[in-house]
């Protein structure tokens, strides 16, 4: 259970590198436009599935490592109508939060865009969920 505490700890504590390591990482250009579903709102952490070695991990909120529990503020993505968005972590104390924009492609995907990059997810205007390569599977459940 120690090595698992230790493989969550690394795991939000690189949660924003993560994202601006996937973000640099697709290249290309991507285009759309909001089509009218209803995909607007505040969407919280939920959970995160992972692979470790072969051993399949599942972390929820409210669990606890460390002495930090988990809370749906661990990862909070806001799409706004204009197609703004604001990607906000929280770990501890600590919160960064990024402004960035986001689209919907032909095929009903979501895709967050900054500067350096952008990360597909799916969504069904109730869940938001993206992979990050080597840090697992996230899902983000819409809050308003």
């Amino acid at each position: 259970m120690k090595k698992n505490k230790k493989l969550i700890l690394l795991i939000l504590t690189s949660l924003v590198v993560c994202f601006s390591c996937v973000f640099s990482a697709c290249s290309n250009k991507i285009t759309g436009t909001y089509t009218g579903n209803d995909f607007i709102g505040t969407y919280k952490f939920k959970h995160l599935t992972l692979t470790d070695k072969g051993v399949f991990l599942e972390y929820n909120i409210g669990e606890e490592f460390d002495g930090e529990v988990i809370t749906e503020d661990f990862c909070v993505v806001i799409l706004l109508k204009d197609g703004d968005a604001v990607l906000a972590t929280t770990q501890g104390n600590q919160q960064d939060v990024t402004l960035i924009t986001w689209l919907e492609t032909k095929d009903g995907r979501v895709v967050l865009i900054r500067d350096d990059g952008a990360i597909i997810c799916e969504c069904d205007g109730k869940t938001l969920s993206f992979s990050i390569k080597d840090d697992g599977d996230f899902v983000l459940e819409k809050k308003d």
